[in-house]
C-alpha cells in the first residue's frame, strides 16, 4: 500500500492524543567564541522564540496527514 492509499484509508479515524503538555524554548544567535575555561561556546543572544512541545505538537503537524483537529 502507498502512502496516498494509507493516508486515504485513514481519513475518517479518529483518535484521542494524550500526553505531557510542554513550552519548546529556542534561544537563537552567534557563536562567536569558546569559552577559555570550558569547551563550551559563547552565545551572544539574538532572540528568543516558544512554541509549543510534547502532545500539542501532534495536532498542529496532523494536517500534513490530511487529519481534522477538534
Amino acid at each position: 500500500m502507498n502512502t496516498p492509499a494509507i493516508l486515504e484509508a485513514i481519513r475518517n479515524v479518529r483518535i484521542l492524543v494524550i500526553g505531557d503538555v510542554m513550552l519548546d524554548h529556542y534561544i537563537w544567535g552567534d557563536v562567536n567564541r569558546i569559552s577559555p575555561e570550558a569547551p563550551v561556546p559563547v552565545l551572544h543572544v539574538m532572540r528568543e522564540s516558544h512554541s509549543a512541545g510534547g502532545r500539542p505538537t501532534s495536532p498542529s503537524t496532523s494536517p500534513r496527514w490530511a487529519a481534522r483537529p477538534r
